[in-house]
């Protein structure tokens, strides 16, 4: 209670803290794990790969493509978000007005 008034915080978060020190040497809780990754690094170099080789391939042909490759079901929503993570981002190019011969010369 001592500690608790001196610096302002509740008894139970220094109950708490002291007995987790007193179990695990450590003041600060132990991190959680978190969500294992979907794609392993093998199934990213090999979704990079399927990129590189046609730039100009759908997601959803993409995706077809890593899901034969692999024999799994992976959603497209899912390969969007590895491929927005490795910065492989797709871009429309601007349609251009129709151009003559004589603009093309000039």
């Amino acid at each position: 209670s001592k500690i608790s008034s001196n610096f302002k915080i509740p008894p139970s978060t220094v109950y708490n803290t002291i007995n987790c020190y007193k179990k695990t040497g450590s003041s600060h809780p132990n991190k959680h794990s978190e969500r294992p990754n979907v794609l392993s690094n093998r199934g990213k170099r090999s979704l990079q790969r399927i990129v590189y080789k046609d730039r100009f391939s759908s997601l959803g042909e993409i995706t077809n493509k890593l899901n034969n490759d692999f024999s799994t079901n992976y959603h497209s929503n899912t390969i969007r978000k590895y491929l927005y993570k490795m910065k492989l981002i797709n871009c429309i190019s601007r349609k251009k007005p129709l151009l003559t011969k004589k603009h093309r010369i000039d």
